[in-house]
């Protein structure tokens, strides 16, 4: 159904919602500069350690209100709805859209955050006991690989768990956004957790091949590259081909939002049929 959605609505989706991917992609090259000049130029200098995070918060913040804003005028679609972005920006909805998202973000992050931090004691404890072999586990170049996956995966979950169903909860219902889509989880965990997996799968793949042409190496879009075992941010490369990689990049997430956005649609007109057509 999302795709059915996306598909059906692509060109309404491409004009309606490309101002706030827009503004998110702009957010996204902005924090790549930022990232570079305050940390990775340096990463032990107190400038890029003190400064990183609240540029983060912000960049988090900037990209938060943008997806919630391209979520609502596409959810307004589906709604059989028609609201103009100016409209939508001063929403009481889409600001709750946007404050349910960041806290769920938030959350996201905190289990990556303990992730780590375990990994770090097992490391510790294992260098202890095992240098040479921890050395050696830590130098496969699919070390990195698959901390950063199993750290996607779980982001993924916790979404989809707390978040499936905040648009539609958001733009029918207005209050209660977190609640109303724990509460229409619950009991539907699984199903819910395979329509979300089916609607991200292949955008996951999408956006982790895309760095491939430009870097020769997978990553995440233009966020980051996997070299000598890590993933790190990537290189800026000249203005054309940035543009082409942002550009390619806008396409997915409008792509993403519309199927996304769809698949939650449906499943909350089917959870929730009084509050579908409100």
């Amino acid at each position: 159904e999302g795709f059915r959605f996306a598909f059906a609505n692509a060109g309404w989706i491409a004009g309606a919602a490309f101002p706030p991917v827009l503004g998110s992609e702009l957010a996204n090259f902005a924090y790549t500069a930022s990232d570079q000049n305050l940390w990775l130029a340096d990463p032990g200098t107190e400038l890029g350690r003190w400064i990183w995070l609240p540029v983060f918060a912000v960049f988090l913040a900037v990209v938060g209100f943008c997806s919630a804003l391209a979520a609502a005028v596409i959810a307004e679609r589906g709604f059989g709805r028609t609201a103009s972005l100016v409209s939508l920006l001063w929403s009481r909805r889409v600001w709750r859209l946007f404050a349910a998202t960041y806290l769920i973000w938030g959350v996201a992050y905190g289990f990556v955050f303990l992730f780590q931090l375990v990994i770090d004691l097992v490391i510790e404890a294992a260098f202890s006991v095992a240098p040479d072999a921890t050395i050696v586990a830590m130098a496969n170049p699919w070390f990195g690989a698959v901390h950063w996956f199993v750290t996607t995966i779980m982001m993924m979950a916790v979404y989809a768990r707390m978040g499936f169903f905040i648009v539609p909860v958001a733009m029918a219902e207005g209050s209660q956004i977190l609640r109303r889509s724990w509460q229409l989880v619950h009991g539907n965990l699984w199903p819910v957790l395979a329509i979300f997996a089916a609607v991200e799968g292949p955008f996951l793949v999408a956006y982790t091949l895309m760095p491939l042409p430009f870097y020769g190496t997978w990553g995440f879009g233009t966020e980051s590259i996997f070299q000598n075992g890590a993933m790190i941010s990537p290189p800026l490369l000249d203005p054309v081909t940035e543009f082409v990689k942002y550009a390619i990049e806008g396409i997915l997430v409008l792509a993403e939002a519309g199927v996304v956005v769809g698949a939650a649609l449906a499943a909350y007109r089917a959870l929730s049929p009084a509050h579908a057509f409100d």
